[in-house]
């Protein structure tokens, strides 16, 4: 996944507290991987540029491959994935950053038996919503009590600086979440 945005920091976190023997983030950026790995501070946390990750998740699985992976980027991303993740492997596909389109080959999905899903809130009812933030808070109130699992914040604009704000989204240097605040 790319670990360096809001969503990838927390996730690597949600990983590591629920027991994933290794996590491989990716961040394009020497400077955000080198703040990355400081800020998850976790043996088990190896974060690599985008070409390294294939490689690196053979070696770290012993050519297994990779079990579950989170795909926050989407197109350019996915023939990388498949090829990193194991046989019954999982790839949940959670955002599209990099765009919606690419081209896979679905021979290498079928020998692998790969499960690739697709996840937006945009057509869940409120009580699937509710029903997620459930599942979430069972597996995760004891770490977010305790400061475990718990959202990165790079750096907070007032709403009268949302130029600013969004100024700093486009330099993408941050890592973590760009909060506005009222």
């Amino acid at each position: 996944m790319v670990a360096t945005a809001g969503v990838g920091v927390i996730g690597v976190r949600i990983a590591l507290h629920l027991g994933a023997a290794s996590v491989i983030g990716t961040s394009r950026s020497d400077e955000k991987r080198l703040q990355l790995a400081a800020l998850v501070g976790d043996d088990r946390f190896i974060v690599v540029a985008p070409d390294e990750l294939v490689e690196t998740a053979n070696a770290i699985t012993s050519g297994h491959g990779v079990d579950v992976i989170v795909d926050n980027v989407g197109a350019t991303t996915v023939a990388p994935n498949i090829a990193a993740a194991a046989i019954g492997g999982r790839i949940v596909q959670v955002g599209r950053l990099g765009g919606r389109h690419d081209t896979i080959d679905l021979d290498e999905l079928a020998r692998k038996r790969i499960a690739l899903v697709g996840v937006t809130f945009r057509t869940r009812t409120a009580a699937e919503r509710a029903a997620v933030v459930r599942t979430a808070w069972t597996a995760l109130a004891d770490a977010i009590a305790a400061g475990d699992v718990a959202p990165v914040v790079h750096a907070e604009h007032p709403l009268e600086d949302i130029e600013g704000a969004l100024a700093a989204l486009r330099a993408d240097r941050h890592v973590g979440k760009l909060v506005i605040t009222p």
